[in-house]
């Protein structure tokens, strides 16, 4: 089968796949956390609103836009999964793309805002639809490569982004009454990337899963032909079936599974601490927008030059990592996990400390916001790729889009309590940072238990 025209043809599909798969997450890590930084900006310029109106409005926004992640990464997980059909879920996300942020662009109202925040955060559901599909699609030692590119491109935007508005800084001018300035002139241009990307992707999309399906049925019927004499090309098809359904853990492809078996220690843990991180994550970048904007009186433009020399000196070291394949194998996905799981009980603390401490020279507010600018890059990088990995190795295939689609809804729930309640968390953050904190701490020594007990009971087999 590995030297049919076919399948060689299919090999240059999935690659493209994949290739977009980058882009479409870098676009989508750049959207979600350039509007973090320029909303607050955004609402006061254009609605004249006070400080703890703005504040408010810009956590309804963005509970909005988690809502919308825990609606498409749910739905189009399950649906890919019973499917295979990746072109529809990735052109619904496009779509979803243009028109929330050309929404969001054209603010006749807060509403508009609301709207807008909630249709881009369908684009949640990219990172479950690709995973799943990649898992179907990749042996183990490419599936990790390609997962961590994966997760590379999308913490690239995700970590760029916030700076991304110094690079509109001199654009300022109206349509009309429409005005196009810094604030939202990075959502018209991702507006019109994603239009062309939508008519690229319509000739070159595939879905390589369900065409991977085809191609083995077509080589298994022709072994069974009995005009087939040689029994080599029999092993070569076995063997080429069993390295593409058993992925990372040898575990046998079967149908997909019922919500009662979800119930699983390993599970349950990683989501749990999967969600935590996410509030983490999110609760940092809406807290050092609001310590820049509030308490250390920072401008936008600072603000942006300062996310884009953390987002680069992290994805150059990064980067160098994932070439010397410093993340490859399991047991350094569960290493690299763990340094995440560590580094968000760090974060909580560090986020108590404007409180505590007088931060008023320049030189420590910068050494501040670097900390958790570096603290949240990596940590966000780990749990998106080498705990992804590890969840795989819970489940067989078939199942891989709808369990990241359940720990992406939870981190969505998360993500939207972390917003909901920023506002909230800027001034008593006490009540919410120690609770979470003592959860995770828990959740965190049960997952370094079970993977001890894992490790002990393959060495003992």
């Amino acid at each position: 089968m590995e030297s049919s025209t076919e399948y060689k043809e299919w090999i240059k599909r999935r690659n493209r796949n994949a290739f977009f798969s980058y882009f479409l997450l870098f676009l989508d890590g750049l959207e979600t956390s350039a509007v973090t930084v320029v909303m607050l900006f955004y609402l006061q310029d254009r609605f004249h609103l006070n400080p703890d109106e703005t504040r408010m409005f810009f956590s309804i926004a963005e509970m909005m836009n988690a809502v919308g992640q825990m609606t498409g990464g749910l739905f189009f997980g399950r649906y890919t999964d019973r499917t295979r059909n990746l072109r529809l879920v990735v052109f619904v996300n496009l779509w979803a793309t243009i028109f929330g942020n050309l929404i969001y662009a054209i603010p006749f109202s807060v509403i508009c805002i609301f709207i807008g925040r909630f249709l881009c955060g369908l684009n949640e559901s990219l990172q479950v639809a690709f995973g799943g599909e990649f898992r179907r699609c990749y042996n183990d030692k490419d599936l990790i490569n390609v997962l961590g590119w994966n997760e590379i491109c999308y913490s690239i935007g995700f970590n760029i982004g916030p700076g991304a508005p110094i690079l509109f800084t001199l654009i300022d001018f109206q349509i009309g009454s429409w005005k196009i300035d810094k604030y939202n002139a990075v959502h018209i241009f991702i507006t019109i990337i994603s239009m062309f990307l939508y008519i690229a992707m319509w000739f070159c999309l595939s879905n390589t899963s369900k065409e991977l399906e085809e191609i083995k049925a077509k080589f298994s019927h022709h072994i069974d032909d009995p005009r087939v004499e040689s029994t080599g090309k029999q092993h070569d098809l076995a063997d080429t079936t069993k390295s593409e359904d058993v992925i990372s853990t040898g575990t046998k492809s079967g149908l997909v599974m019922h919500w009662k078996q979800l119930v699983n220690v390993d599970i349950v843990t990683l989501c749990l601490s999967y969600g935590i991180m996410r509030y983490a994550i999110n609760t940092m970048m809406s807290l050092i927008v609001m310590y820049a904007l509030s308490q250390f009186h920072w401008n936008v433009a600072s603000l942006s030059r300062l996310n884009i020399i953390a987002s680069t000196l992290i994805y150059i070291i990064i980067t160098v990592l994932i070439k010397y394949k410093v993340f490859q194998g399991l047991r350094k996905s569960y290493f690299c996990y763990a340094t995440a799981l560590t580094l968000t009980i760090f974060s909580f603390a560090n986020l108590l400390l404007p409180y505590f401490l007088d931060i008023s020279s320049y030189k420590m507010q910068t050494i501040y916001l670097l900390s958790h600018l570096f603290i949240k890059a990596w940590m966000y990088f780990h749990i998106q790729s080498s705990g992804k990995v590890l969840l795989f190795n819970t489940v067989s295939s078939e199942n891989s889009c709808l369990i990241d689609g359940l720990r992406s809804t939870f981190g969505s729930m998360m993500r939207l309590f972390a917003f909901g309640t920023s506002f909230l968390c800027y001034k008593y953050p006490t009540y919410f940072l120690t609770p979470l904190g003592i959860i995770h701490f828990i959740t965190a020594c049960i997952i370094f238990i079970r993977f001890d007990k894992h490790s002990q009971k393959k060495k003992f087999e």
